[in-house]
């Protein structure tokens, strides 16, 4: 079992590793965003998506970095 997810992840590029989760991030920012604001009924979202969407690329941005620092 173990040789098995050894020869899989010898396989994946190291470009492909990262693009799923970022790939991802907006996508579950737009659900949470959707799924919350119909359930509290709020109307008014002016500035939501833009700062939701800012705050996701400035997480996605720290990780990266910090994950290039660490390893």
């Amino acid at each position: 079992m173990t040789s098995f997810f050894a020869t899989q992840e010898k396989s994946i590029p190291d470009e492909e590793k990262a693009f799923p989760p970022i790939d991802t991030i907006p996508k579950t920012c737009f659900y949470t965003i959707s799924v919350y604001f119909l359930a509290a009924k709020v109307t008014k979202t002016r500035y939501t998506l833009t700062k939701a969407l800012l705050s996701t690329l400035a997480g996605t941005v720290a990780s990266v970095v910090l994950s290039r620092w660490m390893g």
